[in-house]
């Protein structure tokens, strides 16, 4: 019978064999992404000031501070859970900004997948979802639940027989996606700590506690109730209610659908789009225009992605010249933009960053544009 014993070397190598799986890929050019999230409601470009803000910001906070309050950024290797990361990013930036942690905070997105890959068989997940998990279970640190940088696609997988071989069907996809049973989350502390049960895990079961203490120390509010996984609101109607948020120095999230030339992805060339590396490295994302290849070509393999919105700049032009689908290239001249963090790590995807003289590797911005027509923007609360 195979017990965890047996996968103390290859989990302690985890972080290490992701990351030799990763260097398949240009080193910081992995940018792995999730699904395509569906039925995206994009906010409504509003200048209004919402009418139930208590506190009107008078002076909105510098968005260099509200980025110097980010925990570090990180790299999800060879694994599509970017939603995955953007939430677990956000929960750590809010905790610094309300006072219960400071910026060396490292929360376990190992975790928050594995709670997701109790109803799905694909990593990845979205914000509505993400937030739901997070208040109905909490979330372990890193230190407890290690993040493995890499996808089990079966029982062939250097350890997923041991963990996932004694299920089938579904339940075994369910394992396989969160690289351990989904029976541990409600199993019986005597069954996670016996030797002879295939539910055998004392590791899980301690980042299981960290986790439940960590939800009544993190949320204010009582643990929503077991329906509507997916109702969980938290969304943002309208772009005054994100700025009015970003203007007191909250960040949000923001799922969006992904078009690969306006990011300058690796993936750019296999769809026949050119590729802008020095904007890859400054971390300026664009815009599908219309007539663009960006836009004609993205649809043959649709893909999503999320990112923690720290700011915004109304005034911020971004010019960008780009491959149409009649063989010009054109230049476009887009004004506004988002500054978000990435979860691609710090030498790829916006390794040159700066903002104010200051270089910030893994921070980008995004066209408001973009995030406004093509992305939907969530809250979460305390």
């Amino acid at each position: 019978m195979p017990t965890f014993r047996s996968l103390a070397l290859l989990l302690l190598l985890a972080p290490t064999l992701a990351h030799a799986g990763a260097q398949k890929i240009r080193r910081g050019d992995e940018a792995f992404l999730d699904a395509p999230y569906k039925n995206l409601r994009h906010p409504r470009v509003s200048f209004v000031i919402p009418a139930d803000e208590k506190v009107i910001q008078a002076k909105p906070v510098p968005v260099v501070d509200v980025i110097k309050k980010q925990t570090a950024v990180k790299m999800q290797a060879a694994r599509g859970s970017c939603s995955i990361f953007s939430a677990t990013a956000l929960l750590e930036s809010l905790l610094v900004i309300h006072g219960k942690a400071d910026t060396s905070l490292d929360l376990s997105e190992e975790y928050l997948q594995y709670l997701i890959a109790q109803y799905m068989t694909n990593d990845g997940s979205s914000s509505p979802g993400n937030f739901r998990a997070l208040k109905q279970y909490g979330t372990s640190s890193e230190a407890k639940m290690p993040y493995i940088g890499f996808t089990w696609a079966s029982l062939d997988d250097d350890g997923a027989r041991a963990r996932c071989g004694h299920l089938t069907g579904a339940v075994m996809l369910n394992c396989l996606t969160g690289h351990r049973d989904p029976g541990l989350l409600a199993a019986s502390e005597s069954v996670l700590t016996n030797p002879d049960s295939l539910l055998y895990d004392p590791a899980f079961l301690e980042a299981r506690k960290e986790a439940e203490a960590n939800r009544a120390l993190f949320f204010s509010s009582a643990p929503l109730d077991d329906d509507a996984m997916f109702d969980f609101g938290g969304v943002l109607a309208s772009t005054a209610d994100i700025k009015a948020q970003l203007d007191k120095g909250i960040p949000v999230t923001l799922d969006l659908s992904f078009y690969y030339g306006s990011w300058n992805h690796r993936l750019t060339t296999e769809l026949g789009i050119s590729r802008n590396l020095d904007a890859w490295a400054k971390g300026i994302v664009s815009f599908p225009e219309e007539g663009s290849l960006d836009l004609a070509k993205s649809d043959e393999k649709p893909a999503g992605h999320s990112v923690v919105v720290v700011g915004y700049d109304d005034e911020k032009e971004v010019t960008y010249t780009i491959p149409m689908e009649d063989g010009t290239n054109k230049t476009f001249t887009r004004k506004g933009v988002y500054y978000i963090k990435n979860s691609w790590g710090t030498l790829g995807f916006g390794a040159d960053f700066e903002l104010n003289g200051e270089k910030f590797p893994g921070f980008g911005m995004i066209t408001q544009d973009y995030a406004n027509q093509h992305g939907q923007f969530y809250q979460l609360t305390l």
